[in-house]
């Protein structure tokens, strides 16, 4: 419920270094509402799906080394709850590198007019001399 009203409590860590997302991953999914609850903490806050706790685990870590199921069903839900997280991860990846990507350009936008450079199709900086 608090994350869905205040969405920077998803990625807040406790005293070690786990956020809600880890939390929620230490338990067996088990249930509809577990792999409702894991997506909701994936979109609220996706940026916790790469944190690492203290000991260097990501929750898709914990979440894969915790998960046991008795039935069908729980393995459905499992299943179900690392699709969400996998995507949702690629997703913020994405995201993350497009937005350094777009930071990049414009950090470089007036040095590349004055210095005559250009992007080259691949993205790199390649220095033209200016000409005279």
């Amino acid at each position: 419920l608090l994350a869905s009203q205040y969405a920077p409590s998803t990625i807040m860590k406790d005293e070690c270094g786990m956020t809600p997302l880890h939390i929620m991953c230490m338990n067996p999914c088990k249930t509809p509402e577990a792999v409702a609850a894991i997506n909701m903490l994936c979109k609220m806050g996706p940026a916790a799906l790469t944190m690492e706790n203290e000991d260097g685990e990501t929750p898709m870590e914990i979440f894969i080394f915790s998960q046991s199921c008795n039935s069908r069903a729980e393995n459905d839900y499992q299943v179900s709850a690392m699709s969400v997280m996998h995507k949702a991860t690629g997703k913020y990846l994405l995201k993350v590198k497009r937005k350094a990507m777009l930071s990049k350009r414009k950090k470089c936008a007036v040095p590349c007019r004055l210095n005559a450079s250009c992007h080259s199709s691949d993205g790199a900086v390649t220095e033209r001399p200016l000409s005279e």
